[in-house]
Order: C-alpha cells, then structure tokens, then sequence
C-alpha cells in the first residue's frame, strides 16, 4: 500500500511537471519542475537526490530524450534509496559478461584485419608479376 501511495505521489509529480500536457517530459520541463523549492524539498523527502538533472533525467530516458508517465514512475520507484546488493551483483555480473564479448569482438576485428593486410600483400606481389604468356615489358635505352 505505501508503495502505491508513493506511485501516486510521483505521477502527481509528472502530471504537474508535464506543462505540455503530452504525457511526457522533456529535460526541459523536468529541468523547470526541479527548480521549484518544493518540489525539491518533496524529492528529499521521498530519498530523490537529483543533484545531476541531465544524468538523472538520461537514467530515466529510454534514449528518445522524453520520459513517459511509467517511465517516470517506475524509474524512481526502482532508483529510490540505495542500491541493493544483489543489483550491484547482477550488473557487475553483465558488465563481466559484455566486456567478454566485446574482447571477442576485438580479437575477431584484429584476425580479419590481418587477413585482409595479408591479402592486400599478396595482390600487391601478383600485380608485379607477369601473367603467363604475356610479353615482360623491356624498358627502351634512352638515346642521348
């Protein structure tokens, strides 16, 4: 029950905040909502530090630069007090996950890269070399 009461409390938050009335926020508008004295005493309240407003408002944005209703909601409701441990575990798990991947990725890139200088070496020796049946071309004495 509280954390419905609380939901309620941070759409009420949003539908305050949303002055387009488009059912969502631009960095604009959250930066406007921020700025009021009360607003940030609620967010205190409520255990919000929104000290980096971009980087709050990019955290809560699914990267189109605009926060939803849910997005909000649910995006507080999850960011609200700290960070628990089996989060911190789970994200430095897929961090380790990625980084391994990315490794793979890198040591796929750096194989074909040589193979494709190994390539460019052996057009290189094929285009100095005469075809068969072809005439080696004799470079004319120049007369002085």
């Amino acid at each position: 029950k509280q954390k419905q009461s609380y939901a309620k409390k941070l759409q009420d938050f949003f539908d305050a905040a949303d002055a387009s009335n488009d059912g969502y926020l631009t960095l604009l508008e959250f930066k406007e909502a921020l700025c009021d004295d009360k607003v940030k005493t609620w967010l205190s309240v409520m255990e919000i530090d929104v000290h980096e407003t971009e980087e709050f408002f990019n955290v809560l944005a699914d990267g189109d630069g605009l926060v939803s209703s849910n997005e909000f909601v649910q995006g507080i409701l999850r960011l609200k007090g700290g960070a628990r441990s089996q989060d911190v575990i789970s994200i430095m798990r897929s961090n380790e996950r990625i980084i391994r991947e990315l490794t793979q990725v890198q040591e796929k890139c750096d194989e074909l890269s040589n193979k494709c200088d190994s390539l460019s070496e052996n057009c290189t020796v094929l285009k100095r070399q005469p075809t068969k049946g072809s005439v080696p071309r004799v470079r004319t004495p120049t007369v002085i």
